[in-house]
């Protein structure tokens, strides 16, 4: 038998090619293909920045300790199911135990409504209070004020696990994935309770959405501001020389307002894409007459003057 400095080398392997290993327990060489090699290595595999710890909770409520560590901790959770509450407890703290900067990462396979974070002797700051499907966050320890922070986390899909979101303090803001703010929500400047609010609302297939005002009071207002200059603009969808216009409001009581300043013809054609509505307004500005003294006056177009109109049913007037 040659030896293996005698032998033909290659250069690439398949899962199907044999290696000689020599197996203790039976004290003799045998073969091994290199898929048996792999499996053995990814089974075995640690890391070398952290060590793993792997928990399967099967009861809501449970409490997990997570044991003593001298290097960073990544805790895979694995609950059974959706959880209504869950308990971590860190190592202990005290002593040499943890260097400054350790870190301990915590992912979770499914969701928790109320996640419970014990320090175990150290403060907790800024770590979430509740995770959904494939949810994690890092803990970075500060030695000096034995403080564990929250460096960095994803709630995961929160959306079947929370009913309410509560700022803690300050503003809360929702973001994209560059870190830019989409949406912020400010608590009540005026530092009382507060009892009315906004409630968004999808509605089914034909159905539109609605932004309402809610609350105790019976007659809420709903301010919608611009800033500086700015101006408010809502927009149906509807174009008119291909440019986007405001169309109409409804009211409840059935009316519809717009306002739109075009000729005669665009004008027409965005009450008509309004359905006709009787009390439409706009600003016209191809009028031959001009507003001063011709209220109420059947409106003709082709002139060059800009005057305001509204729609009485069946015509277009001054006024």
């Amino acid at each position: 038998m040659p030896t293996i400095d005698q032998l033909s080398s290659t250069s690439t392997v398949n899962a199907g090619d044999k290696v000689p290993v020599y197996v203790q327990s039976n004290g003799d060489a045998r073969s091994a293909t290199m898929q048996v090699l792999l499996d053995f290595v990814e089974a075995n595999f640690a890391s070398p920045d952290y060590v793993t710890q792997i928990f399967a909770p099967s009861v809501s409520g449970t409490s997990i300790q997570f044991a003593p560590q001298t290097a960073n901790l990544w805790a895979i959770i694995n609950p059974t199911g959706a959880f209504a509450a869950l308990t971590l407890v860190l190592p202990p703290s005290v002593g040499a135990l943890y260097a400054d900067g350790s870190q301990i990462l915590v992912t979770s396979t499914n969701s928790v409504t109320t996640l419970t974070i014990n320090g175990n002797g150290a403060t907790i700051v800024g770590a979430p209070t509740a995770l959904g499907v494939g949810g994690f966050f890092t803990l970075r320890f500060n030695k000096l004020q034995n403080t564990w922070y929250a460096v960095s986390q994803s709630l995961g899909a929160i959306s079947s696990v929370l009913s309410t979101i509560t700022l803690t303090s300050g503003t809360g803001t929702i973001k994209d994935i560059n870190a830019q703010t989409i949406l912020e929500l400010t608590p009540n400047y005026a530092g009382v309770t507060a009892g009315n609010y906004v409630r968004i609302s999808n509605r089914s297939t034909g159905g539109p959405p609605q932004v309402l005002a809610q609350g105790i009071d019976a007659n809420i207002n709903l301010v919608v501001s611009a800033k500086g200059t700015g101006i408010v603009e809502i927009d149906d969808g509807a174009t008119v020389g291909g440019s986007p216009i405001i169309s109409q409001i409804a009211l409840n009581s059935g009316v519809s307002i717009a306002t739109i300043t075009g000729t005669r013809t665009q004008v027409l054609a965005a009450l008509a894409s309004a359905g006709s509505p009787q009390g439409f307004r706009a600003f016209v500005n191809d009028s031959t007459i001009a507003a001063t003294g011709n209220f109420a006056a059947t409106f003709a177009g082709g002139g060059a003057n800009l005057v305001p109109v509204y729609f009485d049913g069946g015509n277009l007037r001054i006024g």
